[in-house]
């Protein structure tokens, strides 16, 4: 066995709570509401820099 291995084994154990779903997971409901939220803040960006920049439309 490689030494790297060896003390990747001995100091990094596997968990055994792997079975569990991740503590960041996160639900469809609250992916979608960030989802739409930065696309909300992205949209109201692009329009105020496309204020300042001039109506070209």
């Amino acid at each position: 066995m490689l030494s790297g291995m060896l003390f990747q084994l001995s100091w990094n154990p596997v968990p055994s709570y792997l079975e569990q779903g991740s503590i960041l997971a996160i639900t469809r409901r609250e992916l979608k509401k960030l989802t739409t939220r930065a696309y909300g803040l992205w949209n109201e960006r692009w329009r105020f820099t496309a204020k300042r920049v001039g109506s070209w439309w």
